[in-house]
């Protein structure tokens, strides 16, 4: 009997080929499969990378914004200290009745204990703005090592041929 026409060489020949195409439709979908559930992983890493960013830039910004307002109230309270201070000064003079030499002289060393003052105060928010550099340095650089912890755990990218 001729080979076309029926013959079991015929019917295990279009089993085996039948299995052979489903083996392969299997070992596709299993791929498929899998290069999803890679994608998700890495798209949940990549949003927690971005939360994790997210959340020190605001950090920061809230760091800097509280510096900002500390420093607008540093100088609000040195200038009402020296209107304070000008303004005690002027009382002496005018309830004590001081002479020009001796108003003169608490005007001098009231300068100096001024300007004493003015460079603790200066000195501290030198510290402060150090400080908060230090801190943005430091979360920065954590910031560059999730996200190169990120970049080193993705999977590389299978080719096709790879099936």
């Amino acid at each position: 009997m001729p080979f076309f026409l029926g013959s079991t060489s015929c019917a295990h020949y279009t089993t085996t080929t039948t299995n052979s195409y489903m083996l392969l439709i299997n070992m596709c979908i299993i791929f498929l499969l899998q290069e999803r559930a890679e994608l998700l992983d890495l798209q949940k890493r990549q949003q927690y990378a971005e939360q994790q960013e997210f959340q020190h830039v605001t950090m920061l910004k809230r760091e800097e914004a509280f510096q900002g307002v500390n420093q607008k109230f540093a100088i609000q309270k040195r200038l009402a200290l020296k209107h304070g201070l000008n303004q005690l000064i002027a009382d002496i003079q005018e309830k004590g009745g001081l002479s020009p030499e001796q108003c003169e002289s608490l005007q001098s060393e009231h300068s100096l204990n001024v300007s004493a003052v003015d460079k603790i105060i200066d000195n501290s928010l030198i510290q402060q703005k150090a400080t908060l550099a230090e801190k943005h340095a430091k979360k920065y650089s954590i910031i560059e090592q999730q996200v190169l912890c990120f970049h080193l755990k993705q999977p590389h990218n299978k080719s096709y041929t790879q099936i």
